[in-house]
């Protein structure tokens, strides 16, 4: 990861890679696509929870990803919430691996 300030340094953060990093896309309906205000709750075998929400854009002159970046670390994802912009829910057993695309349910209809 880079990042840079206005008339400052460049920095680069960088971190060994691990297999349990995942990267989970929302697709969402026509006029929101990326699903900007979704929220995901990944729960764990262990019964631990991890939410992430997708964001537009946050700080000065900058723009988030669509993508949600998740760390399972050991930890097995059993099951996936998501509560789309309007209100929506739909939730989603995990058997083996971790989907990396998710759908808002008026598209899988």
């Amino acid at each position: 990861m880079l990042i840079a300030t206005n008339d400052g340094p460049l920095f680069r953060f960088a971190r060994p890679s691990t297999a349990s990093a995942r990267t989970i896309s929302l697709v969402g309906p026509a006029g929101n696509s990326t699903a900007v205000g979704s929220r995901i709750t990944v729960r764990f075998e262990d019964g631990s929870k991890k939410s992430l929400e997708v964001a537009a854009g946050s700080g000065y002159l900058c723009q988030s990803s669509s993508n949600l970046s998740l760390d399972t670390g050991a930890r097995k994802v059993v099951e996936v919430g998501i509560v789309w912009p309007d209100g929506e829910k739909s939730v989603h057993a995990v058997s083996e691996n971790l989907p990396s695309v998710f759908k808002h349910p008026a598209l899988v209809k």
